[in-house]
């Protein structure tokens, strides 16, 4: 398989095995997350055959994840990559 970067792909579609890579997820969290709506479906590559997802949609997923991740750790909450505790509340002279 060859490598793929941010800058482009060397072919406009991805299939099911390039996604589990590219992100390192399994065949089974990437079902859950098309079954939940959190990333995108498949389409037909060839008809009645092979399916695949086109370079921009899953570049377009992978931005609105990280925006997703910023703004939550703004807000002070902890994003699903992150894993990391938000900002600590300031202490107040009455919380003592």
């Amino acid at each position: 398989m060859a490598a793929r970067t941010i800058d482009g792909p060397d072919k406009d579609w991805l299939t099911s095995a390039e996604v589990r890579v590219l992100f390192g997820i399994s065949k089974g969290t990437l079902q859950k997350l098309i079954r939940s709506g959190e990333f995108p479906t498949s389409l037909e590559i060839v008809p009645g055959g092979m399916r695949g997802w086109s370079w921009e949609d899953i570049v377009y997923w992978r931005l609105r994840v990280a925006r997703q991740e910023r703004l939550k750790k703004s807000e002070g909450q902890t994003g699903p990559i992150s894993g990391q505790p938000g900002p600590k509340r300031a202490r107040k002279p009455e919380d003592d």
